[in-house]
């Protein structure tokens, strides 16, 4: 058993609850047998964050545990709701380390589940032609290795899978609680940065834009063309596009749809007035080689900004509630809870990646209707 001491903070107001002890404990199967632990002290004070709370607080993490808050003052802060089988649920907790840069990446956790339950509703629409959501990936029959890592979600519209489906939309889905006016200029999606794994180690650096193109490259490369072309690569974020890049966007997707066949690069800067040509000669060299110049414009005919200035996860949360209180009435909060948790199944680790259909939302929410 290892005990660590951080300042606690109560979820809503933020009124400090004192100082608390964690205890995170482990035997041979950390997901069935951990025990979180929170004992409220008297004289709150804060203590650094030692890298094995750091450990610990991932393995509770990985089996359930949320971790996600703001910061306070310079201090990165983690927080959230832990579940432990001894205990049932706590309350809201803030810990203060000095280390730690886990905040920004659990709140982009919960707009990501909560964006996905969001598609889910749309399951059960009527008329809906959408038949499936993936995380972390498309579908397992359409990417059994699991290499679309930077696909968040995916919406199969018409059919079951990629070759079946009359439209797909592969989204990759960006959040920030620090700096929610912050565009997205043509700058900053073609700027490279390097990501932090889990594990703690980094990816080499890649732009947000080079990400969306491999995502493309990828269904040429093992579904074709004709898959390709019926899919829409959407950046999905709280923060908006800077409207200079969303119109020169636009025109280009507009020429390329108008076309009606493979074109060249040079043939869509041509055509494009100079300020959008200039835009779009950014985004082609920051792609560079991962796309020939006729893949590339296919690209920029998937590429969709549209749901930049997206809700943010708050916002998000109260629409799903909404929505889902249409199908359970007087439920709305227990069955936006039961989505938010059905989607991040899965995206657990061993999740079977069939991905969230009709028959599964009815089951979690008209189910419940039926009980008292």
């Amino acid at each position: 058993m290892l005990g660590y001491q951080f300042a606690v903070q109560s979820g809503d107001a933020g009124a400090s609850l004192g100082e608390a002890s964690l205890q995170v404990g482990f035997l041979s199967d950390p997901c069935s047998s951990s025990s979180v632990e929170l004992k409220a002290q008297k004289s709150p004070r804060e203590l650094p964050l030692p890298m094995q709370a750091v450990s610990a607080l991932s393995r509770a993490r990985s089996c359930g545990a949320r971790i996600g808050g703001p910061t306070v003052g310079d201090l990165p802060v983690i927080s959230g709701i832990f579940c432990a089988p001894s205990v049932g649920r706590l309350d809201r907790c803030s810990v203060k380390g000095s280390r730690v840069g886990a905040p920004e990446s659990n709140a982009g956790d919960d707009f990501h589940f909560w964006w996905a339950a969001s598609r889910a509703l749309k399951l059960v629409e009527p008329g809906t032609i959408l038949r499936r959501v993936t995380l972390e990936g498309l579908a397992h029959v359409d990417d059994p290795d699991d290499e679309y890592e930077t696909v968040d979600v995916a919406e199969y519209l018409g059919g079951d899978d990629a070759d079946s489906a009359d439209a797909l939309v592969l989204s990759q889905l960006k959040y920030s609680s620090r700096h929610p006016d912050t565009e997205w200029t043509t700058a900053r999606l073609c700027k490279k940065s390097v990501r932090y794994r889990a594990n703690g180690t980094t990816t080499p650096a890649r732009s947000v834009i080079a990400d969306l193109a491999a995502v493309y490259r990828r269904l040429v490369d093992e579904h074709g063309v004709d898959v390709a072309s019926k899919a829409r690569i959407a950046l999905v974020s709280n923060q908006s596009a800077a409207p200079e890049l969303v119109s020169s966007v636009a025109a280009a997707t507009a020429w390329v749809a108008d076309q009606g066949q493979a074109v060249q690069t040079r043939a869509l800067l041509a055509a494009l007035p100079a300020e959008q040509a200039a835009t779009v000669r950014s985004l082609s060299e920051a792609v560079g080689a991962r796309l020939s110049s006729q893949q590339f414009c296919g690209f920029m005919g998937a590429l969709d900004l549209s749901q930049t200035g997206a809700m943010d996860r708050a916002a998000l949360a109260r629409a799903v509630q909404s929505g889902a209180a249409e199908l359970t009435p007087g439920k709305g909060h227990d069955s936006a809870l039961k989505l938010f948790h059905l989607v991040r199944a899965q995206a657990l680790p061993d999740s079977n990646r069939k991905g969230v259909a009709a028959s599964d939302v009815l089951a979690e929410l008209v189910l419940q209707r039926c009980l008292p």
